[in-house]
C-alpha cells in the first residue's frame, strides 16, 4: 500500500463530507424514528417510505465505500514517528472502528428499513452510540496530536500539511 505524505485532496473532502452528512443524519434522526415506530405499531402501512435519514444513509454509505477504496488504493500518510506505542495503538484502532462503524450503521439502518428487521434497527441505535464514543476519541487524539505531540496530523486533514 502506498504510503503518502499527505492525503489527497479528494480524501480530505471526502472526509469533511462524511463528517458533515453524519451530523445531517443526528439532526434528522427523529422523523425516521416516528416513522419507525408508527411502522411497527400498525399506524402506517408496513413498507419503508421515503425518508431524507435513509436516503443519506445510502450517501454515507456510498461516500465511505469510496473512502475505504482510497486509502487502500492511494494510501495515507504515515503516523509520526515519535508518537507512544500506545497512541500508535489508540489511534489505529479508533480510525479502524470508525471507519467498521459508519460502514455497519447504514447497512444495518438499510436492513431494518427496507427489510423491517428490528434487530437490526436495535443495532443501528448501539453502532451510533459507538460511533459518538468513536468521534469524541478521534477529536481528542487530533487536538492531542496538534498540541501535546506537536504533529502535523491535524493540518494534514485540514489540508495544510
Amino acid at each position: 500500500m502506498p504510503n503518502p505524505k499527505s492525503y489527497s485532496k479528494t480524501q480530505i473532502v471526502l472526509h469533511w463530507l462524511i463528517v458533515l452528512a453524519v451530523l445531517f443524519q443526528f439532526f434528522v434522526h427523529d422523523a425516521i424514528a416516528e416513522l419507525w415506530e408508527a411502522r411497527m405499531e400498525g399506524e402506517i402501512a408496513n413498507a419503508p417510505s421515503p425518508d431524507i435519514h435513509a436516503a443519506m444513509g445510502i450517501v454515507i454509505f456510498a461516500l465511505m465505500a469510496w473512502r475505504v477504496w482510497l486509502r487502500f488504493s492511494q494510501g495515507a500518510p504515515a503516523l509520526p514517528a515519535g508518537d507512544p506505542a500506545l497512541a500508535r495503538i489508540l489511534s489505529q484502532s479508533v480510525q479502524g472502528l470508525l471507519y467498521l462503524s459508519v460502514i455497519a450503521m447504514p447497512l444495518s439502518g438499510a436492513v431494518g428499513w427496507f427489510f423491517g428487521v428490528g434487530g437490526a434497527i436495535e443495532a443501528h441505535g448501539i453502532i451510533k452510540n459507538l460511533i459518538l464514543l468513536l468521534v469524541a476519541l478521534h477529536i481528542a487524539g487530533a487536538l492531542a496530536q496538534h498540541f501535546v505531540f506537536k504533529s502535523n496530523v491535524l493540518m494534514r486533514m485540514l489540508g495544510r500539511a
